[in-house]
């Protein structure tokens, strides 16, 4: 889990060392739709993709780091929250990476991803690293991990200390509480 932390932070790194190749893209896919911002504006919507990727990649890699100590200390909610996210995080590389910009113009739609063909090949190493991190949560020897054998119940104690005088002689409590004497008294 720790790997893809950092291989999370190395996908920041590729998505700001690519703002070049998307701003290309983005000028290219709004000059289709027949429109000329200045490059100011396709600067602007470079980084600002660069920037969400940033924050959506570092907040992985946290949650890659949570989940790595919360395993390690034997929670069972922290597996299946692994799981989960795990799930979600390929479902989203498998439609081709998350996609930052998404939009309209002229009738032309465009959607613009950071990091490129690089980023994508960080996310699919990442979902490899998942895969084999889900797998071994969930193989029998870290299920016994996440589900210990429980100890045998200790037998009830009143929280209030022994049962008053006069109580019944089966009632619970030490063997050594002194009893009133039955039967007929000498």
């Amino acid at each position: 889990m720790l790997a893809g932390a950092a291989l999370q932070v190395l996908g920041v790194i590729v998505a700001f060392l690519n703002v070049d190749a998307t701003r290309d893209a983005i000028k290219e896919q709004i000059a289709k739709a027949g429109s000329r911002p200045s490059e100011t504006l396709i600067d602007g919507f470079a980084y600002g993709v660069a920037g969400l990727a940033a924050v959506f990649g570092l907040v992985a890699a946290g949650l890659w780091i949570w989940m790595a100590f919360m395993n390690r200390a034997g929670r069972n909610w922290a597996r299946i929250t692994a799981s989960v996210l795990f799930a979600l995080f390929c479902s989203g590389t498998a439609s081709g990476g998350p996609v930052f910009m998404n939009g309209t113009v002229n009738g032309f739609s465009f959607h613009i991803t950071a990091g490129g063909t690089p980023g994508l090949l960080v996310d699919l190493t990442i979902c490899l690293i998942g895969l084999g991190t889900v797998i071994l949560l969930w193989l029998k020897p870290s299920s016994a991990f996440f589900n210990p054998a429980r100890s045998p119940q200790a037998p009830f104690r009143p929280p209030y200390g022994p049962p008053p005088y006069g109580s019944p002689p089966n009632a619970p409590g030490p063997s050594s509480f002194p009893r009133p004497p039955t039967g007929p008294s000498h």
